[in-house]
């Protein structure tokens, strides 16, 4: 991705958070489209290591203490080592006193999975709780920030994704019902085609929660999905014929219906769910909801 695009990292009781694409700079704003309110969110004043970079950022609600936060992963390979081992350190922003601290006592080590969205905005909020395509050396699944309880929780990739890790292309979170849904991207036996697995997971953090729906495929041209909509049709990302387009697909009929969205840049359309509120984005923690 080029420096200057801006993604979308989250929306959450009609506030949406902006991020212009960087790993080394933190350039996020909080947007009240109903209000027109913005917020720059100001630098973190934690210190930090030289050479790390931005990994993952999320935006979400904590209903606790009836505040907005952001969080932000900043990852660092070990400076006196050759080895894998790499480091995370966690800053949260709160936007009702507009500060950021250091979440961990201390930077550790570790083999932990790391997020494989980058910071370009794929995170997915559900209930108070972001998440993201994560991996480690030997494992793969959702790594996920509880935004009131302000712990990491991780969930395995099911069984039947795992045993196909040498077909598997890659993995988009969106939400479904209330849940995480996951497309599996994984090629065919031609391999000019490939297929979605579409899964859900009930449970943040419990591997048997996972639940497979159904399967798109084989195709081609499908570059991911984005999202459900109604009555089980999803956005889909699409690219045929030398065109990018965005279009509605319906499993039952295995139908697309072309949308007139003509997306510039492979991987740049977003599905995200907006409602207009009167939440300020000055620091206030009042909600309040209007019919739209």
């Amino acid at each position: 991705m080029e420096e200057g695009e801006i993604f979308v990292v989250g929306c959450c009781n009609g506030l949406v958070c902006l991020h212009g694409f960087s790993i080394y700079h933190f350039n996020v704003v909080i947007w009240n489209p109903a209000t027109k309110e913005t917020k720059v969110i100001p630098e973190s004043n934690v210190p930090q290591f030289r050479g790390g970079y931005i990994c993952g950022i999320g935006f979400g609600f904590d209903a606790k203490t009836n505040d907005y936060k952001i969080i932000k992963i900043h990852f660092l390979l070990h400076p006196e080592s050759n080895s894998r081992n790499y480091a995370y350190q966690k800053g949260v922003y709160s936007l009702s006193s507009n500060s950021w601290r250091k979440l961990d006592g201390h930077w550790e080590y570790t083999r932990s999975p790391f997020i494989t969205d980058d910071c370009k905005g794929q995170m997915t909020y559900i209930n108070g709780v972001a998440s993201w395509t994560a991996a480690s050396d030997d494992w793969a699944g959702v790594l996920s920030f509880d935004m009131s309880e302000e712990v990491f929780l991780e969930t395995p990739l099911p069984d039947d994704v795992t045993r196909n890790r040498h077909l598997h292309v890659g993995n988009e979170l969106f939400v479904l019902n209330e849940s995480i849904g996951m497309a599996v991207k994984i090629w065919c036996e031609d391999w000019l085609q490939f297929r979605f697995d579409i899964w859900s997971l009930l449970e943040v953090g419990v591997k048997d929660s996972w639940t497979k729906l159904f399967t798109i495929g084989p195709c081609m041209g499908i570059t991911r999905p984005l999202g459900f909509w109604k009555n089980n049709t999803m956005f889909m990302e699409t690219f045929q014929e030398n065109s990018r387009r965005v279009v509605l697909y319906d499993p039952s009929t295995k139908q697309m219906t072309n949308l007139q969205i003509h997306p510039g840049v492979t991987f740049s359309s977003q599905l995200v769910t907006y409602i207009d509120t009167l939440v300020s984005v000055k620091g206030g923690n009042e909600f309040e909801e209007q019919d739209i």
